[in-house]
């Protein structure tokens, strides 16, 4: 200690503080360098983000079709769809049911028939009907359906006529809550 002048203590102190300083620079720099890589990554996280929001619009369009879910009824559901324009069935009763499908899933089982058993519909109106039920409400499939002609046996050689009675189930696959 007797030989630590002023001078030499300088040397000592600068020596230690660029040390320190190195170590310090060593850091930022290996942060700089992390940053570098997350800015790199940026244009395809910003990709990645639109394209979920695409998505996500998507859905959300799907879900506001969805008057299903809205009317959360399908007795209602079914009722309104049949009284349509275009589909023109009239009054049917649907009977619901259910299946259990797996541990938390159930399926809600919908069978529809026309109140009058014996009026017939035309072709075209049956399938308005069916594909409506299908078309407005993504979480719901024409899971059977039936139709005979109400009249006599046609032959193989003669041309029916376009009139047919139908029964027809749907089904909806949904969560135990």
């Amino acid at each position: 200690m007797k030989n630590l002048t002023f001078s030499r203590m300088v040397i000592l102190l600068s020596l230690l503080g660029s040390v320190v300083l190195g170590y310090l620079n060593y850091v930022k720099g290996a942060r700089l360098n992390e940053m570098e890589l997350e800015v790199a990554n940026a244009p395809k996280l910003a990709a990645e983000i639109q394209q979920l929001s695409l998505q996500l619009k998507e859905l959300q369009y799907k879900s506001s079709r969805d008057s299903f879910s809205a009317l959360d009824d399908a007795d209602l559901y079914v009722r309104t769809i049949a009284q349509e324009e275009k589909v023109s069935i009239g009054s049917v009763n649907v009977d619901p049911g259910e299946r259990d499908v797996s541990k938390g899933i159930v399926d809600k089982i919908y069978s529809i028939v026309p109140t009058d058993k014996k009026r017939p519909f035309t072709r075209v109106h049956i399938s308005n009907f069916l594909y409506s039920l299908e078309e407005k409400s993504p979480r719901l499939r024409v899971t059977r359906f039936e139709m005979e002609s109400p009249g006599r046996s046609v032959r193989p050689h003669e041309i029916g006529d376009d009139r047919w009675t139908f029964e027809a189930e749907i089904t909806s696959r949904q969560r135990v809550e």
